[in-house]
């Protein structure tokens, strides 16, 4: 294992916060696969999952288990990590600008689409993967040494050492939840094994599901740049990218992060990454459970929003499959007695919802993974 440390530019005198990448794997290797754990910072099963991972990865490379390189950030967001006020931990915003950490990635098919277009050639694949990936690493580079400020430059950093990656997955976790991914309609397929091996609820699809986040902005350039370019100039194998939702913020525990780094190892062997027979020897067979879900469209989620400010009383919870004209919640106002029940339009799985108990108005409830587009615009909450 190689690790690197990159010092982030300070914000202020006397303090200096470092980004740590962990590096397993062979010293050449063809393909390559990024993990990095808590973009939002207050999401915290995906820390202690990257500290199983992290050790599950050194023993498989000490065994001689690694086929290709994995690389891991276990920790993505030191600023994040930082945010306390008045007693209570914010890892989701910046506290400054009140960006999100998962928003606003640099959208980088334009920034390389004249550059990949004088570079190409007809009917070879490989030359073009070159290409672009070349392409992609000088824009990362040039980028990074013009970000103005910390947090600009945490997240060209985390996208700089990305983008060489055929396979990425950013993991986070949900307010209160059960286990769901994100990602796109044409990696369905290839991430199917990784749902079934975590037992995912929800596997929720979009194209592009609006601003910029972390996944998609590497997922999308191959493509766009496909599209760009047309037929006449294939391109090799480009990036696929899922973002993992590790149930709720409290589901912390060394079984549940075990269990999950496991499972995260077997979708590495599957995809060759990982030495199946040498990850047997050490961690014991296992076969691969059975599809807990279907996928559904981004743009098919029921969201469920107080129509009035009160107490929220739940009927249905997590894990539910919920049925179109079934009551979800209860909002109750202590302040004139009005009670509304928020009633299912379409039905599908309840995967999502917040942690807090009393609605303001037009705030998000619970989230449904359903079969009917009820949806448009930007997809993603805040």
């Amino acid at each position: 294992m190689l690790t690197d440390l990159h010092t982030l530019p300070s914000a202020t005198p006397g303090t200096q916060r470092q980004l740590r990448r962990l590096r397993f794997g062979p010293a050449t290797s063809s393909r390559m696969a990024y993990l990095q754990a808590a973009l939002h910072a207050d999401e915290v099963p995906a820390l202690l999952v990257a500290h199983h991972l992290a050790e599950g990865l050194a023993a498989l490379e000490q065994a001689g288990g690694l086929r290709e390189a994995v690389h891991l950030v276990p920790m993505a967001n030191p600023l994040g990590l930082a945010q306390e006020h008045l007693g209570l931990h914010q890892g989701r915003f910046e506290q400054g600008s009140g960006g999100n950490f998962n928003r606003q990635f640099l959208h980088l098919t334009p920034l390389v689409l004249a550059q990949v277009r004088e570079q190409v050639k007809p009917g070879d694949a490989a030359h073009n993967q070159r290409v672009v990936r070349e392409a992609l690493a000088q824009v990362m580079s040039e980028r990074c040494a013009q970000a103005t400020s910390e947090v600009e430059a945490l997240k060209r950093q985390l996208q700089a050492w990305a983008v060489p990656a055929d396979l990425v997955l950013d993991l986070h976790c949900d307010n209160q939840g059960v286990m769901h991914l994100y990602t796109t309609p044409q990696a369905q397929a290839r991430v199917q094994p990784l749902a079934d091996w975590l037992q995912a609820e929800a596997v929720l699809l979009a194209e592009v599901s609006g601003g910029d986040p972390f996944d998609e902005s590497l997922s999308r350039t191959w493509p766009e740049l496909r599209a760009e370019l047309g037929d006449e100039f294939p391109l090799g194998p480009g990036c696929d990218a899922l973002t993992v939702e590790l149930r709720g913020e409290t589901d912390v525990s060394h079984e549940l992060a075990r269990q999950d780094a496991q499972a995260l190892l077997r979708f590495l062997a599957h995809e060759g990454y990982v030495d199946a027979v040498v990850l047997d020897a050490l961690f014991g067979p296992a076969e691969r459970p059975a599809s807990r879900c279907q996928p559904s469209r981004l743009d098919a989620v029921e969201t469920f929003r107080a129509p009035h400010p009160g107490v929220v009383v739940y009927r249905c919870h997590p894990g539910d499959d919920v049925q179109a004209g079934q009551v979800v919640a209860d909002i109750v106002c202590p302040f004139t007695g009005r009670s509304t029940p928020l009633v299912a339009q379409h039905g599908g799985r309840f995967y999502a919802r917040p942690a807090r108990r009393h609605a303001s108005r037009g705030m998000a409830l619970a989230k449904l993974a359903g079969t009917v587009t009820c949806r448009s615009g930007a997809l993603l909450s805040l």
